[in-house]
């Protein structure tokens, strides 16, 4: 080796050594702790600042590769809702086993920004990642056997045990980073979906026997901020269940606009599946007003000739309207307002 080569060398081989040394061991000694306790402290300061009563913990963080971090125990809490009665009911704890996420280093390099994250929770996993490149962002998911039982704020509306697995892919580009301008597709199944285990009773008063949905899948188109639901349904089992409609995107996803109908009916098999279906739901091929109707006389005005019950669904998300619609569909009512005695929710 030549002496002008190994000058070269030694200008080339000190500085790259220097940098090598210096991120490792920024890597190995770098403060995972106090930026936990910082990001604690964040999130209580941005739910002070809005309002909000959800507060969040952290059991552990840490490095993740060479550009990003893990958490691990991760609990969001909100506190105690409060019921139609007045009395509160538990928090709402919502746990993930692990998240990570971490800068893809190459992007960086024609100015895009790029996070890679995943994240194990609910018994299943979430992959993704989202891109900045001006002012626009991508978003895209991976879902893959989510529980559904295991999402308190559902089981706890629905008020009977729920089961099943929630897997899909949603994929979203936001220009200028907005929702209410989201443009893409999202493509979700919830697999073998069934409700009630045959020992949890309605409002305490009737057990049930479980009952089978199967695989409920949910299409939806977005294109400028309004999302068309091409598919949400499911059928073939103890209950058949169909929608359809839009929904008009605003910033704050609980502020967007729903104009849906949706449409159930119980199958014979459900109704004649012992004397508690068949005196609740009505003995099939009987004209005579099932117990369930008559609990309220929206659900019997819901009522359509082939034996499903049609509702529309409006308003803003946050206080989802729900009104008999018995000729409901896509092209039905669509402008009328909701008529009087609108509830939020089904009555059960």
């Amino acid at each position: 080796m030549s002496p002008r080569l190994r000058k070269i060398l030694l200008w080339v081989m000190y500085p790259l050594f220097y940098v090598v040394c210096f991120v490792f061991f920024a890597y190995l000694t770098f403060p995972f702790d106090t930026l936990r306790d910082r990001v604690v402290l964040a999130f209580a300061e941005n739910q002070r600042k809005t309002g909000g009563d959800s507060y969040l913990e952290i059991d552990k963080l840490e490095s993740y590769w060479l550009s990003g971090a893990q958490a691990r125990g991760v609990r969001l809490t909100s506190a105690p809702s409060v019921k139609s009665d007045g009395t509160k009911g538990k928090p709402t704890v919502f746990e993930v086993d692990r998240v990570a996420a971490r800068v893809a280093l190459l992007p960086l390099l024609i100015g895009r920004v790029t996070i890679h994250f995943s994240a194990d929770l609910l018994g299943g996993t979430l992959r993704g990642s989202t891109r900045k490149s001006g002012e626009d962002r991508t978003i895209y998911l991976e879902l893959s056997d989510l529980s559904v039982g295991e999402i308190e704020p559902i089981v706890e509306l629905i008020g009977l045990p729920l089961a099943g697995r929630l897997k899909g892919t949603v994929d979203l580009t936001l220009p200028e980073g907005k929702l209410a301008k989201a443009t893409g597709s999202v493509d979700l199944v919830l697999q073998d979906l069934s409700v009630g285990d045959g020992k949890a009773k309605i409002k305490d008063t009737i057990a049930l026997p479980r009952l089978v949905v199967g695989d409920l899948e949910l299409t939806c188109d977005f294109s400028e901020g309004r999302v068309t639901i091409t598919k949400f349904a499911a059928s073939g089992n103890d209950l058949d269940f169909h929608a359809e409609g839009r929904l008009t995107l605003r910033e704050k996803m609980m502020e967007s606009q729903s104009d849906m109908y949706l449409r159930f009916r119980f199958a014979d098999k459900y109704k004649s599946k012992d004397e508690k279906t068949t005196a609740l739901f009505g003995a099939p091929g009987s004209n005579a007003p099932a117990l369930f109707e008559i609990a309220d006389p929206r659900i019997r005005q819901s009522k359509r000739a082939d034996g499903f019950y049609s509702w529309r669904a409006s308003g803003l998300l946050r206080a989802l309207r729900f009104d008999p619609a018995p000729a409901g569909g896509a092209g039905s009512g669509r402008g009328q307002s909701s008529p009087p005695g609108g509830v939020r929710g089904f009555s059960r």
